[in-house]
């Protein structure tokens, strides 16, 4: 993996809500984490704290999924940040990586929880080709529930984040915690 030296390369950590299961007759946008989704995300709270995974801020979807997902996180992984966005419930890859492009340039990292498919597209659209075993994983192993992947992004400002250029180093899912 060829890491720039920039001084104030920056990290994102990108989430995928915790297990949520279709309910007849409950919206989508209404959907609550199952028993098994509410394990999964404290446990990835827990594994990001042992790893130092520590967003400064969060950018949330605002459906109750990615809420609980967050929720459960931050029981381990205090985060003093975090925004919600109805944009990260429906909003396209593009809307996505248009809201990272607009954070202020004071936050070294920051995480955005929402949904796929655009979630993962916006991981495949960043993620830099190189670390083989990873982008493997992320090309073949699909992105399932309560899957996180963290990539560097080797710029001084969000602005100029720039797809195929953020070094994937690492995803994680449920069966890694």
């Amino acid at each position: 993996m060829n890491v720039k030296n920039i001084k104030n390369t920056k990290r994102l950590y990108l989430l995928r809500h915790a297990h949520s299961p279709s309910v007849p007759g409950v919206k989508d946008i209404d959907r609550e984490l199952s028993q098994e989704g509410v394990k999964q995300a404290k446990a990835l709270g827990v594994y990001m704290k042992k790893n130092s995974f520590a967003p400064d801020m969060v950018m949330c979807s605002s459906a109750p999924r990615t809420r609980k997902t967050l929720e459960g996180v931050l029981q381990n992984v205090p985060v003093a940040n975090v925004k919600y966005f109805p944009i990260l419930y429906a909003g396209s890859t593009g809307d996505y990586l248009a809201q990272i492009q607009g954070c202020d340039d004071s936050y070294s990292s920051i995480m955005v929880v929402a949904h796929n498919p655009s979630i993962y597209g916006l991981v495949a659209l960043l993620a830099e080709l190189g670390n083989d075993a990873l982008v493997h994983r992320l090309t073949t192993g699909g992105y399932a529930p309560a899957t996180l992947s963290v990539l560097d992004v080797q710029q001084e400002k969000w602005a100029d984040i720039q797809p195929g250029k953020c070094p994937l180093l690492n995803i994680v899912s449920p069966k890694d915690y």
